[in-house]
């Protein structure tokens, strides 16, 4: 596994768990704040087991692709080398098990929905939208975006993503909604015209029918690129 750098930890396979703090979720699924320590540090951290997947939340995205497309969103934010997505990255707890691990922010805010219906653009902003399109992302709510204490912004609950089709239907998307129709900086453009096949040939091993989930952001690139706009 590649170090993912984190706003406040650094990813690797030396990371232990030194004690179960909560346990979190609903009849949908849930999910577990751990304590960790990797090199002499310890932190809090989210876990997302796949067997806490307990309901599919969308069809076009089975049990238990959502922790598994958590993974696969962040990675392709790292791609772009945009640092707007919580980073997540494999992790079990024993052999038999397997699931997703992120650092876990305290003293985050969410602000009300009524915050994006009167937003302002900025690069973030734009990323964020541009990011939710290309990885196919069908739910973005206000509670999905953190604002933390240091003043920066990151995305998370990422698993609904990688569904098929240009024109996929949402159940929200609060940035793209807000931003729907603007033009796109050209310094995201010309990020967006680098992503390629090699480039996504790396997330197949975390895809729901991957061939058919690549092909699809390929698709949406190019009407992207054509259009130039958020869509």
């Amino acid at each position: 596994m590649q170090p993912i750098e984190g706003s406040t930890l650094i990813f690797s396979d030396a990371i232990q768990v030194v004690r179960f703090i909560e346990v979190r979720g609903g009849a949908g699924n849930f999910s577990l704040i751990l304590e960790i320590e990797q090199s002499g540090k310890k932190s809090k951290a989210i876990y997302y087991p796949e067997r806490g997947v307990c309901l599919t939340l969308d069809v076009r995205i089975p049990k238990p692709y959502e922790v598994r497309h958590k993974i696969a969103y962040a990675e392709f934010c790292q791609m772009l080398g945009w640092d707007i997505a919580v980073p997540t990255v494999p992790f079990s707890l024993d052999a038999d098990d397997h699931g997703a691990l992120s650092p876990f922010f305290d003293g985050v805010e969410v602000k009300h929905h009524y915050f994006y219906e009167s937003l302002r653009p900025n690069l973030t902003w734009f990323q964020i939208a541009v990011l939710d399109y290309l990885a196919g992302l069908v739910d973005r709510t206000s509670n999905d975006i953190l604002f933390l204490p240091d003043a920066g912004v990151k995305v998370t609950d990422n698993g609904l993503s990688f569904v098929q089709g240009t024109d996929f239907s949402v159940q929200i998307s609060v940035i793209r909604r807000a931003l729907r129709g603007m033009a796109l900086p050209v310094e995201i453009l010309q990020i967006v015209e680098g992503i390629n096949l090699q480039m996504l040939e790396q997330l197949a091993q975390y895809l729901y029918k991957p061939r058919e989930a690549i092909e699809a952001v390929l698709r949406r690139k190019q009407k992207l690129l054509e259009q130039g706009v958020v869509l």
